[in-house]
């Protein structure tokens, strides 16, 4: 995708009236399942009707917008829960300890929350002049028993709501069942995906593993709780949108990707020459066969997706390198998680093209992990077995928003002002052009794909990243943080020919494409140099910006194979001192529909 070529103006980031108002945006109360028009109204309604003034308890407890958006989240958490907080954060004022210091506390607990963007009043000189005056938040702590009722009968009324909704989604003769057997409670205990025929090479497997043959469980015979059931029904819709080609001749058109993973198979024969390989989420065959061209003498493939798998069987055996060929391709229909045996006991080798945007959206790295974990042999080979990700700062061009300037010499404000609140809540995935980057990149985490577990794609981690100088003076406006991964097929199995593939800005480009969080404010950058000399005889409020510092945490959605990051950010001077206010943002990336 070409970039246009960008000018970055103050004017692009001003709402039509040149002041910044705050959209209003229906807002569900804290505790209670009351939805007010506005954040300012559902906090309202929390004074008035549960006695607690957020506002106030945010200056009171001296929260920062970090702060904010944990405690937030905290409440929401404990009243899903059936529990009232009100108490505990009462309690927690005089302490140091806060009950919601966890990090866990900065994902949303309520999607698209409006609370979590509302502007609250945390400046520190706010604070300490107001805190000695302020009247307690909690003013009637002693009703909570009553309102802790309230809500339990409310919970009692959506779970019954629930109920129905998912009985309305199931087949006549298991709401029947579990209609008569207990309602809601039979319901989370019961098995609620029927069993499915796993094929393999056309032919349906036997529950117990036979010698050369492989054996998958079916989906049935042990009980399933409802979330199990959600996450069951959301691989279906994930695998099925693997299902069709356009998805597959995007990766297979990826060059960068393409010729990164036949030269890992293909060009290290002390690896891949006679080795059994596992194949997790092969698409359409094409690693297996890359590893078949390699030497291979047996290669597993497994897909997921019931439809893409027969395409891969017919594809191997167009290419007569599945097993009834003589050849070493054996195409397995079923979910890694699904698989009790394989032909061997161990592989050699597992490869997989797991990698999302972001490097974790989809969460498929869990399950090439579990496969490693059952079937890779002690010393066995991850391809790829490296992986990090880099960020760095960008300008208003990388957000590619400028098209909306001039459309036939009419002014389409509106639309580029939606698109970029959109994109304040959602990280948006698009190519950036490496000079639009206004600082070097950092590296936020590396990976290890031998030894990792899954629970490592869940990370917070410091950064710092220093202006760099640009090409149009010294001064740069940062817009957004830009995203990417590289993975490496490093010399520690692929000694013959190792590989990298990187999704950097600065290397060819691929379907991946970047990822870019979205500033609420822009931050006005000089190179550490320029930085230094306009601190000269500055007081702190007035020196320039030379880097950004900050915590991202990476985590995954509740929704099932998405991925929400958090950001907190701050400018600082060449002589480290702050500059400019602290911005805090949550980001999600969603599969389609979710």
């Amino acid at each position: 995708m070409q970039q246009p070529e960008s000018h970055d103006t103050d004017d692009d980031w001003e709402t039509d009236s040149g002041d910044e108002v705050e959209e209003e945006q229906a807002t569900k109360c804290l505790f209670s399942e009351d939805v007010l028009p506005s954040a300012t109204a559902a906090l309202e309604h929390d004074a008035t009707h549960f006695g607690f003034d957020f506002a106030q308890y945010v200056k009171q407890a001296k929260l920062d917008d970090y702060g904010v958006i944990k405690c937030i989240n905290y409440i929401r958490a404990v009243v899903k829960q059936g529990s009232d907080p009100r108490s505990d954060l009462a309690g927690s004022l005089g302490t140091p300890e806060k009950p919601w210091d966890d990090d866990k506390y900065l994902f949303p607990v309520l999607q698209n929350d409006g609370l979590l963007c509302h502007e609250f009043d945390t400046s520190l000189v706010a604070m300490q002049q107001t805190t000695s005056k302020l009247p307690s938040p909690l003013k009637s702590v002693p009703d909570a028993s009553a309102d802790l009722e309230q809500l339990r009968q409310e919970n009692a009324a959506l779970r019954a709501a629930f109920q129905q909704a998912c009985l309305a989604d199931m087949a006549p003769e298991v709401a029947n069942e579990i209609q008569g057997g207990g309602g809601l409670d039979a319901l989370e205990g019961m098995e609620l995906c029927e069993s499915r025929d796993m094929r393999i090479n056309g032919e349906v497997s036997s529950s117990g593993a036979r010698p050369g043959h492989i054996s998958v469980r079916p989906r049935g015979g042990h009980p399933r709780s409802m979330q199990e059931a959600r996450v069951d029904r959301a691989d279906e819709s994930y695998f099925e949108s693997y299902g069709y080609f356009d998805i597959h001749r995007t990766m297979i058109s990826d060059k960068v990707r393409m010729d990164a993973y036949q030269r890992a198979l293909e060009c290290n024969p002390s690896l891949i020459k006679g080795a059994s390989v596992l194949d997790v989420g092969c698409g359409t065959g094409i690693l297996s066969m890359f590893a078949a061209r390699g030497g291979a003498a047996q290669v597993i493939a497994v897909e997921g997706s019931k439809r893409m798998a027969e395409h891969a069987h017919s594809i191997v055996a167009e290419n007569r390198l599945d097993s009834a060929s003589g050849g070493p391709i054996t195409v397995v229909s079923a979910r890694m998680e699904d698989i009790a045996s394989l032909p061997v006991a161990q592989v050699d080798v597992i490869v997989s093209e797991w990698m999302g945007y972001a490097l974790f959206f989809e969460c498929m790295l869990d399950s090439v992990v579990l496969a490693r974990d059952r079937w890779l042999k002690p010393g066995g080979a991850m391809l790829p077995d490296l992986a990090s990700i880099y960020m760095a700062a960008a300008g208003a061009g990388a957000l590619d928003l400028d098209f909306w300037d001039n459309v036939y010499d009419f002014v389409y404000r509106p639309v580029k002002s939606l698109l970029l609140d959109a994109s304040l809540k959602d990280a948006i995935v698009a190519q950036v052009d490496a000079r639009h980057l206004v600082t070097a990149p950092c590296c936020l985490r590396s990976f290890d794909l031998a030894t990792m577990s899954a629970a490592d794609a869940d990370f917070t981690t410091d950064f710092v990243l220093e202006a760099a100088a640009s090409e149009t003076g010294p001064a740069a406006e940062c817009h957004a943080l830009v995203l990417w991964f590289d993975t490496e097929f490093s010399g520690r199995f692929c000694k013959e020919q190792p590989a990298v593939l990187s999704t950097s800005p600065h290397s060819t480009q691929t379907h991946w494409a970047q990822t870019i969080l979205t500033l609420r404010q822009p931050i006005a950058l000089q190179a550490p140099a320029e930085a230094g000399l306009a601190a000269a005889g500055a007081g702190p409020a007035d020196a320039a910006a030379a880097a950004l510092r900050g915590r991202i945490s990476f985590g995954r959605s509740d929704k099932h194979r998405c991925l929400d990051i958090s950001l907190e950010c701050q400018a600082f001077s060449a002589h480290g001192a702050p500059v400019g206010p602290l911005q805090t943002q949550l980001y999600s990336i969603a599969t389609a529909g979710s």
